[in-house]
């Protein structure tokens, strides 16, 4: 009986010791093959985008800002995400360093377009586009990400001009039919061209913009059909006294 169990307590003593054996073998190729992937170097091809099929990795590269092929654990997310914020028209985006397989896992969502617009830079005019929110980008990354769209066009663009155009932009197909330019003048008025109207004019005060599509509305459910396609103007600076020029037969 003795003998017995010496015999099996030197085969529990035995099985231990290959379990230890074997689970310190297995944690130590893991830790070799997590080291081996964190200076694996990170290019086109091991970054993948995720909520956008116009944004690619060749583009990511172009706007990192850094310098690729870099090796995964030297490539800063925050900064990364920073470069590319600055860069492309990005409303949202994560990053995260995936190690196995060793790549970058990039979600974006891309900022939609509304508006073709230009504005003064220097003594040269500039091309870009506007979202709903009057965020600028250049027409030259707007052609290689959205090549072909439909959007309406903006006169006279300036930075000051966001919260107004945001406004309007919102109420885009309030003012009897799609809104085709919005006009900011020189003066400070705001002028728009629809479908179906060639200029309504708003003023420079955006504040009771509700207040003016509602007058505007009412007087063109009121007006005589024969009349609404030869509506030269609708004057909305006061919108308590809407006025209309009609176009002389």
């Amino acid at each position: 009986m003795r003998n017995f169990s010496r015999e099996a307590k030197f085969k529990y003593t035995l099985i231990q010791i290959w379990q230890i054996l074997f689970f310190a073998s297995i944690s130590s190729g893991l830790s070799y093959l997590l080291v081996k992937n964190v200076w694996v170097n990170i290019d086109s091809k091991r970054i993948e985008i995720i909520g956008s099929k116009n944004v690619n990795s060749n583009m990511i590269i172009e706007f990192s800002g850094i310098d690729f092929p870099k090796p995964l654990l030297t490539i800063e997310p925050r900064e990364l995400q920073h470069n590319l914020k600055n860069h492309l028209p990005i409303e949202k985006i994560s990053i995260r360093r995936k190690i196995m397989p060793s790549h970058l896992e990039i979600e974006i969502k891309t900022r939609e377009p509304i508006a073709f617009a230009s504005k003064m830079n220097m003594d040269t005019i500039e091309k870009g586009v506007l979202d709903i929110y009057g965020n600028w980008t250049p027409i030259e990354i707007h052609e290689r990400i959205n090549p072909s769209m439909q959007l309406f066009h903006v006169e006279g663009w300036m930075e000051n001009h966001r919260k107004a155009f945001s406004k309007l932009s919102k109420q885009k197909d309030n003012f009897g039919s799609p809104i085709e330019k919005i006009k900011f003048l020189t003066n400070g008025d705001i002028s728009l061209k629809t479908r179906s109207l060639r200029e309504i004019q708003l003023g420079s005060n955006v504040v009771f913009l509700d207040k003016k599509i509602k007058a505007l509305n009412f007087l063109l459910e009121k007006l005589p059909s024969e009349l609404k396609n030869k509506i030269q103007s609708v004057d909305l600076r006061d919108y308590a006294k809407p006025e209309l020029k009609i176009l002389r037969p």
